[in-house]
């Protein structure tokens, strides 16, 4: 693999300069974006072993990336794969999350530290749950400005989207949330 990063590096174009290969493109975008896509990856599926998936966006962004035209920022377009590629994961795992339903009937959850390990798990799989539920839209600036803590404006900037667009987005993912939450048996301790 490492002779394949020599040759890609080595190629110039017609006046003599060295160009950036798209391989070369990608690798810098890679090394740029991979804290993002992981965080992203980790928050939707609480799976501690989301390497694969990592890998996976990647591999998935790689195929198409002649396709992608910068109209947004690459971390824009890759955190998209991200997301799709997390919930997909969940999706095709979720016969483990049906059996939940008839354990949260009763569950009071206060705060997450007061919370012991059995509590913590559940906590976990009824989140990926709610994350299921919400539209992708809405779900992308939920984690991003709650589970990753960007601003609205960095979010804005992030997605290439107005601030007015993404307030309204977290206004109707926080509304979602909270109804897939009481949905689901969960309540604030009210």
């Amino acid at each position: 693999m490492k002779s394949l990063w020599l040759f890609a590096s080595s190629v110039q174009s017609v006046s003599g300069e060295v160009s950036q290969t798209p391989l070369e493109e990608f690798e810098h975008y890679y090394y740029e974006t991979r804290p993002l896509v992981a965080k992203a990856i980790f928050s939707i599926t609480r799976d501690t072993n989301s390497e694969d998936l990592v890998q996976e966006t990647y591999a998935k962004a790689w195929e198409k990336f002649k396709s992608f035209r910068g109209d947004s920022k690459f971390s824009s377009w890759i955190y998209r794969i991200a997301i799709n590629t997390a919930l997909e994961f969940v999706r095709k795992n979720s016969k483990n999350l049906k059996q939940l339903s008839s354990q949260t009937n009763d569950l009071n959850l206060i705060a997450s530290e007061d919370l012991g390990p059995g509590q913590k798990l559940l906590l976990s799989d009824l989140l990926k749950k709610s994350f299921l539920k919400m539209k992708a839209k809405h779900l992308e600036v939920f984690l991003l400005f709650y589970q990753m803590e960007y601003s609205i404006q960095e979010i804005s900037g992030i997605l290439n989207l107005s601030e007015g667009t993404i307030k309204s987005r977290l206004h109707y993912a926080k509304k979602a949330f909270t109804e897939q939450m009481k949905n689901l048996g969960v309540n604030n301790g009210r």
